[in-house]
């Protein structure tokens, strides 16, 4: 298992998030995924893919800087910086910074996000 394999299928996930890919999104987390957000907010999966699917998380870019991945059997930990111009509905662009850990566990050959917490630094 090589960390790149883990990356190009965060980076898959990244541009689906972008592109709103909701069918990428369900096939890239699992289905007792914990997605956790800077503001304290904890969504399920399908919570998580239908604010990406119905635009309340909307992004007109998205980038991942300084990413590092551990690896520990099936399991990816990753860090990394959160660089993003969201979409507000109310707000317009908001610039938006912040740092996220992941976990990625392979499950049935594939790599599946389970968990994501993101902080303010």
């Amino acid at each position: 298992i090589s960390a790149c394999l883990v990356g190009s299928e965060m980076c898959i996930r990244d541009r689906a998030m972008l592109h709103k890919d909701i069918a990428q999104l369900e096939t890239l987390t699992a289905d007792n995924l914990t997605y956790g957000h800077s503001s304290g907010n904890i969504q399920d999966k399908k919570a998580f893919i239908s604010d990406i699917e119905t635009g309340k998380s909307a992004f007109k870019e998205l980038k991942m800087l300084n990413q590092k991945i551990t690896l520990s059997g099936d399991v990816a930990m990753v860090r990394h910086h959160f660089s993003a111009q969201a979409i507000s509905k109310e707000k317009g662009i908001v610039p938006t910074e912040i740092e996220n850990f992941q976990i990625w566990q392979k499950q049935d050959g594939k790599w599946l996000l389970i968990g994501r917490q993101a902080f303010r630094f």
